[in-house]
């Protein structure tokens, strides 16, 4: 049995339109993966920094921007935001791309989960953000929307777990020929490291 994906879906595209949509979604290339975490976790970014400036402004401003029923929330907004929609997709997405090359593996471990694990939490993350929006998170005052926070947040650490998951058992079991662990870069030392590390904090 092996943990690699032998298809052909890892192949460069060479379609136009929907298929390329479709081999978007479907893919098992670790790089695109990678850049499917790295730029929903950039726009996650680009969010949560607009959320904290404008809690920065509201702090030094003299008149209320923001209503005191609203305040809760985009705290809880910007604090999830940049820790678990934002940080951690980045850096595993970064991770995603590049640990496979300086394996020289021929494909990441587990590509299907890796991916699976990315829509789960892109899934999640529009969960939370939605049931933020409507007075959900934490201290929120409509219990189903709290309720579905607290479902997103499940879905977005679950897709996290699967991405780290798959990093792990690509360095642990996908490595070239003749390269041993003293012989893995730095780089990937410090994801195996990081992995676990995430897979024992989530």
């Amino acid at each position: 049995m092996t943990t690699i994906d032998t298809t052909a879906s890892s192949a460069p595209s060479t379609g136009t339109g929907l298929a390329c949509v479709a081999e978007w979604l479907t893919t098992t290339d670790h790089k695109r993966i990678g850049r499917l975490y790295i730029g929903a976790g950039a726009v996650a970014f680009l969010a949560a920094a607009v959320v904290a400036v404008l809690l920065g402004i509201e702090r030094i401003s003299d008149s209320s921007l923001i209503s005191s029923d609203s305040l809760t929330q985009l705290f809880a907004l910007e604090r999830f935001g940049l820790t678990y929609l934002a940080l951690a997709p980045l850096t595993i997405g970064i991770a995603l791309a590049v640990v496979p090359l300086q394996l020289g593996a021929r494909s990441l471990a587990f590509p299907r989960v890796a991916a699976a694990g990315f829509w789960l939490w892109l899934i999640g993350a529009g969960l939370a953000v939605y049931a933020l929006i409507n007075n959900g998170g934490p201290g929120g005052g409509n219990q189903r929307f709290v309720e579905l926070f607290t479902l997103s947040v499940l879905l977005v650490i679950g897709g996290l777990i699967a991405g780290v998951v798959s990093l792990a058992t690509s360095i642990l079991t996908t490595r070239a020929p003749g390269m041993n662990m003293r012989r893995v870069p730095f780089f990937s030392w410090s994801v195996l490291i990081a992995s676990l590390a995430l897979l024992i904090a989530l």
